[in-house]
């Protein structure tokens, strides 16, 4: 029995030992399972990971090879520009050759197709070579060679407005960019004298941007504004013979131009007064007024018309506070001059004459520039909108009361017969003529006092105003407008214009 349970217990052992060897050789097996596994699933992550890289790579390849055409493409049609350009300006020398030309075919494509070409071109500087040389701006206001001792060896001016007025958006986007880049060009170049000290340079630099107006298209009118603001900001200070022309680019406003358009050449207005008008030449000013005021005319933003008046209340202040140095600018620059005219915006911006007015004086140049500054405002009085006429109004009367004893005695026979007499009249014929239905299109869901819901009571409130400011007028300067003989001759066309008003 003891044998037995011997070998029963031995036999257990055995069969213990071999379970336990078994579990152990399974554990072995099967973690050099799980080892192959994960060495495959790190071989396939590798390979997965190459693929991805490879993939990566690939596209990488094929983008860069896309970069690559595309630029083949510009560059192509670059040239194929170019050489159109170079083509008309070779068979077109002058503007009498140059009507119902067009271009060649290019070849990328028959994207340019050819046009009629306007007798007035735009003049563009191309520079060839930075060399000492003379320059020469074909069709420039003087058209005249200046000498140039460290400038430029053979400047130019090529005909672009073929490029410019084409009904092709990106050659004339490629038109704008030649012009906007090379006037640019041409300011930062330094000149031997410099070009603030050379005239006839300046306005030629900046006369082919100021033709760049009369484009219709209002793309090319945004580069022309942002060339302008950059010029503004990088050589404002050294424009000092530029500004008609700058001045000409920011007052070329049209209906066509959106609200956008115009508050991006607002600005620049607004930077020229705010920043510039200290160094502006005097004899520019009046300018600056009759470009605000065009701002002030324009019917798309209200805004923009409202800040303009501010802007003239602001110059009226400048007006005020350097009046010595402008007014000794003036007539030096009278005396010096040779029975010139001054400079305007539009050579057929003068006076209206009033029906009832006698011989009118010509006022001193100091007087003529506060002139023009109530002439504006008198236009802007009968705006068509309530809130601009009550605007201008104010400032009117407020810059005559301010401002109105730095005027000769004799002057104020001009303010009497071309600013208040026709305001007067003017308010009159549109009070007279206002409709006197609620315009709801015009209104909406706005709710308006009944005192003023209509075109007519609107236009008696202004009426109401207009009086109450000349009555002050008359009364504030009594003593010196019975001194002034016309005015006592006057006194019945005076009379029969209140009594028309207050009717």
């Amino acid at each position: 029995m003891q044998a037995h349970c011997s070998r029963r217990e031995m036999k257990s052992h055995r069969s213990r030992r071999e379970m336990k060897s078994h579990s152990i050789r399974r554990e072995m097996k099967s973690h050099s399972f799980r080892r192959e596994m994960k060495s495959h699933s790190v071989r396939r992550e590798m390979k997965s990971h190459r693929s991805r890289r490879e993939m990566k790579s690939h596209r990488s390849r094929c983008e860069m090879k896309a970069m690559e055409s595309h630029h083949n493409r510009h560059e192509k049609k670059a040239h194929c520009i170019r050489r159109e350009i170079k083509a008309y300006c070779t068979e077109s020398p002058g503007p009498s050759g140059r009507q119902n030309q067009k271009p060649r075919a290019a070849d990328s494509g028959g994207d340019i197709t050819g046009v009629s070409v306007k007798p007035s071109a735009i003049n563009v500087v191309l520079v060839s070579e930075i060399e000492s040389g003379v320059i020469y701006p074909r069709g420039s206001p003087d058209d005249r060679r200046y000498d140039a001792p460290c400038g430029v060896k053979h400047i130019q001016t090529y005909q672009v407005e073929l490029v410019c007025q084409h009904s092709h958006a990106e050659l004339r986007s490629w038109g704008a960019e030649a012009v906007t880049s090379l006037v640019k060009a041409a300011l930062a170049y330094k000149f031997n004298p410099p070009v603030h000290e050379n005239l006839k340079l300046q306005q030629s630099i900046l006369f082919p941007l100021q033709e760049v107006s009369n484009i219709p298209y209002n793309d090319i009118r945004g580069r022309q504004l942002e060339s302008l603001s950059h010029i503004l900001h990088n050589n404002g200070d050294h424009l000092l013979h530029g500004w008609p022309c700058v001045l000409g680019v920011l007052g070329a406003l049209t209906k066509d131009h959106g609200e956008k358009l115009i508050q991006q050449a607002f600005q620049c207005l607004q930077l020229v007064v705010t920043d510039f008008l200290p160094i502006i030449s005097p004899q520019y000013l009046q300018v600056v007024v009759q470009v605000a005021e065009r701002f002030g005319l324009q019917q798309q933003e209200l805004n923009v018309s409202l800040t303009a008046i501010g802007l003239l209340w602001n110059i009226s202040d400048f007006f005020f506070q350097n009046r010595q140095r402008i007014k000794q600018e003036l007539d030096v620059a009278k005396k010096s001059s040779t029975g010139n005219e001054q400079p305007s915006l539009n050579g057929n911006d003068q006076q209206k004459p009033f029906r009832a007015q006698s011989k009118i004086n010509t006022p001193p140049p100091f007087d003529a520039l506060w002139m023009c500054l109530f002439s504006a405002l008198g236009e802007l009085c009968v705006d068509l909108r309530p809130a601009v006429r009550k605007s201008a109004g104010q400032t009117l009367f407020s810059t005559i009361s301010a401002h109105g004893a730095l005027l000769q005695p004799e002057t104020w026979h001009n303010v009497l017969w071309q600013v208040l007499f026709p305001l007067l009249e003017n308010v009159q014929k549109h009070s007279s003529s206002a409709s006197t239905t609620r315009d709801k299109e015009s209104t909406g869901n706005i709710l308006i006092h009944h005192s003023r819901d209509t075109a007519e009571k609107q236009w008696a409130e202004t009426r109401v105003l207009s009086l109450a400011g000349v009555a002050r007028t008359f009364n504030a300067k009594r003593k010196m407008l019975q001194g002034l003989g016309t005015v006592t001759t006057r006194t019945s066309d005076c009379t029969l214009v209140l009594s028309v008003s207050v009717v």
